[in-house]
């Protein structure tokens, strides 16, 4: 009986004193991360909820692997862009991008292995992308204003 109870409250102190660090990570069937120069991308297949809960500084992610863009790209403080649209998605043989502001945009597309497929800059108020060489399946799409360094993502579905 002795040993239960000094059992049981060594177990108490430890998760009383005991401290607790939340690493990113991810349930799913598959993914992966790959990395282009300063930038890398982090994907999960198979994910079946997303759903993220804040209490005081610590947020919890399921289903969905957080972003650490600020650490990614070495920039202090992200915002998301905002006032840009990215349509048909589902998309067949174009997609077109368009933006609110005129200003200096980067482009980037990745694919399912998260490999950088297409990058490119514009400075117009809409982007159309060919579709015809790309295979059927999901990317990731990522828009950066070149200016601010605020950005935003999309998924986009070929079929």
């Amino acid at each position: 009986m002795k040993k239960h109870i000094t059992i049981i409250l060594l177990l108490l102190i430890s998760f009383t004193y005991g401290q607790t660090q939340i690493v990113k990570s991810c349930i799913s069937t598959g993914g992966g991360s790959a990395v282009s120069g300063n930038t890398e991308v982090s994907y999960a297949l198979g994910e079946v909820a997303v759903q993220e809960e804040s209490q005081g500084p610590t947020t919890i992610s399921e289903g969905f692997i957080g972003p650490d863009v600020s650490a990614t790209f070495n920039i202090d403080k992200l915002h998301k862009l905002t006032g840009v649209s990215l349509y048909p998605n589902p998309a067949h043989s174009f997609v077109k991008i368009n933006f609110r502001n005129q200003d200096y945009y980067a482009i980037s597309i990745f694919n399912s292995e998260g490999k950088m497929i297409f990058f490119n800059e514009t400075a117009m108020p809409s982007y159309l992308i060919s579709l015809k060489n790309y295979q059927i399946g999901e990317y990731v799409i990522i828009i950066t204003n070149l200016k601010s360094k605020n950005y935003t993502v999309f998924k986009l579905i070929i079929n």
